[in-house]
């Protein structure tokens, strides 16, 4: 055969190549995630509560090290839109808030492992210790839907009211969606930098503000909660009359709504239960979960303090 008729060698294709010839979706794929919902509550949009997530890359994690944006919940959405697939064109901020909560626990998961470790700080003596927890153990606290209870809203009877009145007296409500804690985070963002603003102008810290507000603004942010998932009062809609009814209950009232929407919510319990890490201390602590920037971003832990 003469030489005019021999193929050219063809250089070895690369690891690196052969990477950057694939789609994006071989390189991070899509999985399915069950939620605690089981999509009970949407309508049959979201069949068995089947949504898709994928891992978070380099652009996620940039925006997550944001706290200005973590602080106005942009962060989160940014993940939402980009990490999580719904079906049916469903939108993520009417998903209800326990099964986002549990969507951020899995997405951490698929991103960096179910081995989580953090850091708490000892209320009680300042201990600070490395702690670790396995993110699969969530799936066993998970609360499920009553589905004898039917669709919402769901009726509560308010006890002080009723025995004012001297007849029942109860309120429909609703469980919480994301787009209720978007927005609450983005009132209380405002807040922040208006306080922040203030306080520099003044030439004076925060601290000040903080205390003499704390109570304030917690109150607000419950009443704020309170009104927006109650959707009626005895059958009557009427949003400023739900407010001023809201203004005129008391603890055992609000109580009885907070409660029973915490026990009929779909989600998990992220509270756990640790030791402090100082001997002369020794008490056991309940913290919730934390989900941090180290949440996302893992970093090799502190040594504990002796």
């Amino acid at each position: 055969m003469s030489d005019e008729h021999v193929l050219p060698e063809q250089e070895p294709i690369s690891l690196l190549d052969k990477i950057l010839s694939k789609e994006e979706a071989e390189i991070n794929p899509w999985e399915s995630c069950v939620l605690p919902s089981k999509g009970i509550y949407y309508g049959g949009l979201v069949p068995g509560g089947v949504v898709e997530v994928k891992p978070l890359g380099l652009q996620a994690e940039k925006i997550l090290s944001t706290q200005r944006l973590i602080r106005t919940g942009e962060a989160l959405e940014h993940v939402f839109r980009k990490h999580v697939r719904l079906p049916n064109d469903f939108e993520h901020l009417d998903l209800l808030e326990g099964d986002r909560e549990f969507i951020l626990y899995y997405l951490r998961g698929v991103t960096h492992g179910n081995d989580y470790e953090f850091v708490i700080t000892c209320p009680h003596c300042g201990q600070v210790s490395d702690q670790a927890y396995d993110l699969n153990n969530l799936w066993d606290t998970a609360r499920f839907p009553q589905e004898d209870l039917g669709e919402e809203p769901f009726k509560v009877v308010l006890p002080h009211v009723s025995e004012i009145v001297g007849d029942e007296f109860w309120v429909s409500v609703r469980l919480l969606r994301g787009r209720d804690v978007v927005d609450f985070l983005g009132v209380s963002s405002k807040v922040h930098e208006q306080r922040r603003a203030r306080n520099k102008k003044k030439n004076r810290g925060e601290a000040a503000d903080d205390i003499r507000d704390r109570g304030k603004n917690l109150d607000e942010t419950l009443e704020r909660n309170i009104n927006r998932v109650i959707v009626n009062a005895m059958g009557d809609t009427n949003r400023f009359k739900i407010k001023a009814l809201v203004e005129r209950m008391n603890s055992s009232d609000l109580s009885a709504i907070l409660t029973f929407l915490s026990e009929i919510s779909p989600g998990i319990d992220n509270s756990i239960e640790t030791e402090c890490g100082n001997p002369q201390c020794n008490v056991t602590l309940s913290v919730p979960l934390p989900i941090t920037e180290e949440f996302f971003r893992p970093k090799k832990l502190r040594r504990t303090r002796e």
